[in-house]
């Protein structure tokens, strides 16, 4: 008869903590974003329309005036407009605030939509363009 034998491994505490420690930097940081963007005025990045509320952009999948998808960043969810300093993946096409995918992949090294790994060379500068 086969003997199944078993795999005695340990996680150490400290491994756990630091993983939690990096989570809750990474969630202060976005919180702080927010905080920040809280009062900026929401626009089209395609046609500058204001888009009133930040509540109300969070519903906002098409632009009422332009009819273009209304881009938003993957990590931070706020709306992406003219100015913002925005890039994308070269493997999975997800877009994101810069500074924010570059906090992310210091970390994580891999994309936190689909898991593709993910470094710095692999990322691009997106510039939106209206689809004709």
């Amino acid at each position: 008869s086969k003997r199944l034998s078993r795999i005695k491994y340990t996680v150490s505490p400290d491994i756990i903590e630091f993983e939690n420690e990096i989570d809750s930097t990474f969630e202060f940081s976005m919180n702080e974003h927010k905080t920040k963007n809280a009062n900026k005025i929401k626009s089209c990045i395609y046609c500058s329309t204001t888009l009133i509320k930040e509540e109300d952009t969070k519903k906002i999948q098409i632009c009422p005036n332009c009819g273009e998808e209304i881009l938003y960043c993957e990590i931070c969810k706020d709306l992406i407009q003219k100015g913002d300093n925005i890039v994308q993946s070269k493997i999975c096409k997800h877009i994101f605030h810069k500074e924010h995918i570059l906090e992310w992949i210091h970390m994580k090294n891999k994309c936190p939509i689909c898991k593709e790994s993910l470094n710095e060379e692999m990322l691009e500068i997106y510039t939106p363009q209206k689809k004709e």
